[in-house]
């Protein structure tokens, strides 16, 4: 499982500039949504797998590896950082924020992992993370459907 580490670190890196701090909550949510949004564009994490959690799409298995304080070299192939390279700026608009990250993420894994219809995302959106509004869960829905929101996957 910790062959994925270097990848996690360097798809964090290269949309954000610099290695995670992982010294508080919001640090440890960017980086499992940042993973979880690189999943979609194929970086190939292996059989990290993501499950619904309190703040949205969430691995188990990346917890583990970070509460360990692994840091290993880099390893991300040449077209994976392609993909995120032309990307970028997406995913930081996406991943702007903790709140954008959780939105955003969470989003993206009833859309694609639970394969909702829009309106049952707006729904259980509504019912499990009530601190965003309709208009937010829609403007989510849009600008993530579809995966128009990335160039390639």
């Amino acid at each position: 499982m910790e062959n994925v580490w270097p990848k996690a670190i360097q798809a964090y890196k290269l949309i954000f500039g610099s290695e995670p701090d992982l010294s508080n909550f919001d640090n440890r949510l960017m980086l499992q949504k940042t993973i979880y949004m690189a999943k979609l564009l194929n970086v190939d994490f292996g059989d990290i797998g993501f499950t619904w959690y309190n703040r949205g799409p969430y691995s188990f298995e990346i917890a583990g590896i970070y509460s360990k304080g692994a840091h290993m070299p880099h390893g991300l192939k040449e077209k994976e950082i392609q993909a995120i390279n032309s990307n970028r700026g997406k995913l930081l608009e996406l991943l702007s924020t903790p709140s954008n990250a959780e939105l955003y993420a969470s989003v993206a894994f009833l859309l694609f992992e639970e394969t909702l219809p829009e309106n049952e995302v707006v729904r259980k959106m509504d019912l499990i993370k009530p601190w965003f509004t309709k208009k937010q869960v829609e403007d989510a829905i849009k600008k993530i459907g579809l995966k128009q929101i990335f160039n390639s996957t």
